[in-house]
């Protein structure tokens, strides 16, 4: 990882959570300002996976045999402000 004041660039991040494996190579830009002047951070990451197992970054559990047809509607999620 090379740290710059306009960028992040990643050569290699590899990281293992559960049976999931990911490899990030990539940059991100704008870093510093999104830090210190609410803009917007950007970036090019390409992400490599042999084992993506999605059901390891659920956070609520359901018990299969009670679950109804989900009568909810889809809405945005917005990321949240830095404090």
């Amino acid at each position: 990882m090379t740290l710059t004041p306009s960028e992040i660039n990643l050569s290699r991040f590899e990281s293992t959570i559960g049976k999931s494996d990911m490899s990030l190579t990539g940059k991100i830009t704008n870093y510093m300002n999104y830090i210190f002047n609410d803009d917007l951070i950007s970036g090019n990451l390409i992400m490599q996976s042999n084992v993506m197992d999605l059901n390891e970054f659920m956070t609520e559990e359901v018990d299969s045999e009670t679950v109804d047809e989900d009568s909810s509607t889809l809405e945005v999620i917005p990321i949240p402000k830095k404090c």
